[in-house]
């Protein structure tokens, strides 16, 4: 072999050694299973971003029902969010999900969030599909109150507290015409009073009507987190013109004033090792 070759075959060798560890650690990397995926149960990373308050004016449920002519629906309405302290936000009421068409506000519309608290302030609506009026929230006669919520993060030196409160004493809730007292209600309705008198006969109706708070008290409690709303929610069993069972199961889910604060301290994200290059061959 002559000087020249010697050369090149030196060279090729030199850049073939580097080229094979190369294809080795590629095809290691491709035989390497997946990371199997968080069981849904797990625990978010501590450095995951958390929201720490939340508002939302109304969140509403429809269950698809075909002898009303309901078609399903979920959406929310007025979102405020504070994702870490520092931060306000005084609600979007845009209407991105599409709401108004079945609720109509009047009044007061508030919803806000502030570092580690959010509330939320309304004093009417009228829900409706199509020419059924199935809830409305106003204020109580001679009253110019409103439906008041407020959650709120109040650390104190020994760990996280929170408080909250849902107010309501000030408005009143009717469905389908009738006043319903907080707790559970049933109402026996005919097609007529659901403005489908062609396709149901009658109906009965249960209808739970509640306020709620955690932690139960309005002074500040130990606790990792806050909530507040108010919710009625319409469940029944509907009959055809014939008697028989049209319908049964869940209708309307109206939640108002829905807030949240979460107290659980932020935690900041743990520094990434830096990777050591491998060392170059000689």
């Amino acid at each position: 072999m002559n000087r020249q070759h010697t050369r090149t075959y030196r060279r090729r060798t030199r850049l073939g050694l580097p080229a094979a560890a190369l294809a080795l650690a590629a095809a290691t990397f491709a035989a390497a299973p997946p990371p199997a995926p968080p069981s849904p149960g797990a625990p978010a990373p501590a450095h995951a971003t958390e929201r720490r308050a939340h508002a939302e004016l109304a969140g509403l449920t429809l269950a698809p029902v075909a002898p009303l002519g309901i078609g399903g629906f979920r959406g929310t309405y007025g979102v405020a969010d504070s994702p870490r302290a520092g931060t306000t936000d005084d609600g979007d009421f845009t209407d991105p999900d599409g709401v108004l068409p079945y609720l109509t506000v009047t009044g007061q519309k508030v919803t806000r969030t502030s570092g580690a608290s959010a509330r939320a302030r309304i004093s009417g609506l009228t829900l409706r599909t199509g020419a059924t009026e199935w809830a409305r929230v106003r204020p109580r006669a001679g009253s110019t109150g409103s439906l008041d919520t407020y959650a709120e993060c109040a650390p104190t030196p020994t760990g996280p507290a929170a408080r909250a409160y849902a107010r309501s004493d000030a408005t009143e809730v009717l469905v389908l015409g009738h006043l319903v007292a907080p707790g559970s209600t049933t109402l026996r309705v005919t097609g007529a009073e659901l403005k489908h008198p062609s396709t149901v006969r009658d109906g009965t109706l249960t209808v739970t009507y509640a306020g709620y708070q955690q932690p139960q008290g309005e002074a500040p409690e130990r606790a990792r987190s806050a909530r507040a709303g108010l919710r009625v929610h319409v469940t029944g069993t509907l009959r055809n013109t014939r008697g028989a069972i049209a319908y049964q199961g869940d209708l309307v889910d109206l939640r108002l004033g829905e807030v949240t604060a979460d107290c659980a301290p932020t935690t900041p994200p743990s520094a990434t090792p830096e990777a050591v290059a491998p060392a170059s061959p000689s």
